[in-house]
């Protein structure tokens, strides 16, 4: 339905079933893409976060699920920066283009991280370390969080606030304790 051009439709099929968020990474991140063509952007930041987060108790994201994940809320990022102008989600646009710049990308996902890295460096960001730029992504799903247009606790979604990405960090060859550490 989202691709056929109808993502209301499709957002009514996700929000029936969200118990299914437990069972399945696409779905979480189907969900939000949908959200986001129904102009529930920072509601697809959430799900999209979800969805390579450890919360689900689902197995290790895939290299297909990062590449995805970081190219989509980089785009969204960088429009949730158009619409607020808050210097949080243009800062966590450049986040996911570093870390998506980790996994390997086939074409349609490089052409979305050419068009993230595009706009972050239009506005003025400038890469930092890696554990910045996982502290940059944290932020602006915080942020998105905060503004979500849709209550997604009443879909059993949790807090994203509170995800931890410890395979998505063994995924990306981050040393995790070395981050904890500067945190």
């Amino acid at each position: 339905m989202r691709q056929s051009g109808q993502a209301e439709k499709s957002v009514e099929l996700f929000r029936k079933y969200p118990q299914k968020i437990k069972n399945d990474r696409v779905f979480c991140f189907e969900w939000g893409m949908s959200e986001g063509l129904a102009n529930s952007r920072c509601t697809n930041i959430c799900l999209a976060a979800l969805s390579l987060a450890d919360n689900l108790g689902l197995k290790w994201p895939t290299v297909e699920d990062a590449s995805k994940g970081f190219a989509g809320m980089g785009k969204t990022f960088g429009r949730l920066y158009d619409i607020y102008n808050d210097k949080i989600f243009i800062e966590a646009c450049g986040a996911t283009l570093q870390l998506g710049m980790l996994v390997k990308r086939d074409e349609k996902g490089s052409e979305y991280f050419k068009e993230v890295e595009e706009k972050s460096l239009s506005e003025g960001v400038e890469k930092v370390s890696i554990q910045q730029a996982l502290i940059r992504f944290k932020n602006g799903v915080a942020a998105a969080w905060e503004r979500k247009e849709v209550n997604l606790s009443d879909y059993s979604v949790p807090d994203v606030r509170e995800l931890k990405y410890g395979k998505l960090y063994k995924l990306l060859n981050i040393e995790q304790e070395s981050f904890n550490k500067k945190q």
